[in-house]
């Protein structure tokens, strides 16, 4: 499963309706990829539709029928079509604490009375339902569903990850590297494997494009970790760890 918008991105040429398929698949090297709609799945993220009209579960689904009747117009599309929906676990009851309530419930109670517009399906249907199509590898280039357009007109396919021009970013990410070609070689030290499954996540970077001081704190959190991992390698690998360790620490007591 692939964001919509890096495809989009290589089709912006066509027809807003054609750019991104409803009704066919792509497959590239021999890889089915299903794209998930940035636009769709994001008003779930932020449960709030663009106008701010009242936000529920049952109102989202009538929105999103509309569209995809729209849609089918719009190309002329007579058979069955499939949208991709997919956000963060958290956005329900973590980010909006009444997300069961306001959303999926009300969601999924509309779903069943319009059995007859929609099906909510497995991506193993939408898979085997849909024609594929080969494409060109370019068509699907580096992104995640945080690759804006500019993003990618500048050749920065990762900006909350491996942001160029970010500090931290280019820190953590040599810290990374290095570290992750120390354990490689001393796969057999648990003790370090242990510290490379939990210390790397992505939220440090992610906080470090934060421009709140104290949302920048938490960026930080993965030192105490790092710190383990550079009193478990190698001199000689310890010296190339430190000076990104010290870099980080510098981001986070500077901007934090």
């Amino acid at each position: 499963v692939a964001d919509d918008e890096t495809f989009r991105y290589q089709r912006l040429a066509l027809p807003d309706a054609e750019q991104v398929p409803q009704n066919w698949i792509p497959m590239i090297d021999d890889c089915g990829i299903l794209l998930r709609s940035r636009h769709w799945s994001n008003m779930i993220s932020d449960m709030r539709f663009p106008d701010h009209a009242p936000f529920r579960g049952d109102m989202y689904l009538s929105r999103l029928l509309e569209g995809q009747r729209a849609w089918r117009n719009a190309v002329g599309n007579i058979g069955d079509s499939y949208l991709i929906l997919a956000v963060d676990g958290e956005t329900f009851g973590h980010h909006h604490k009444n997300a069961f309530a306001d959303f999926l419930v009300p969601f999924f109670e509309e779903a069943q009375k319009r059995t007859a517009e929609c099906r909510i399906v497995s991506l193993n249907d939408i898979f085997f339902s849909f024609k594929k199509i080969d494409m060109p590898r370019e068509f699907l280039p580096e992104g995640s569903w945080s690759t804006s357009h500019e993003d990618m007109q500048n050749g920065i396919p990762y900006p909350l990850w491996a942001h160029p021009h970010n500090p931290f970013h280019v820190a953590w990410n040599k810290f990374f590297q290095h570290a992750f070609a120390y354990c490689g070689v001393h796969a057999d030290d648990l003790q370090l494997q242990e510290l490379m499954d939990s210390a790397f996540y992505s939220c440090s970077p992610w906080w470090a494009t934060r421009d709140n001081p104290n949302d920048r704190k938490i960026a930080g959190w993965c030192l105490p970790m790092f710190k383990r991992i550079m009193e478990l390698a190698s001199q000689e690998v310890r010296q190339e760890l430190v000076e990104s360790y010290r870099a980080m620490q510098n981001f986070i007591e500077q901007n934090g």
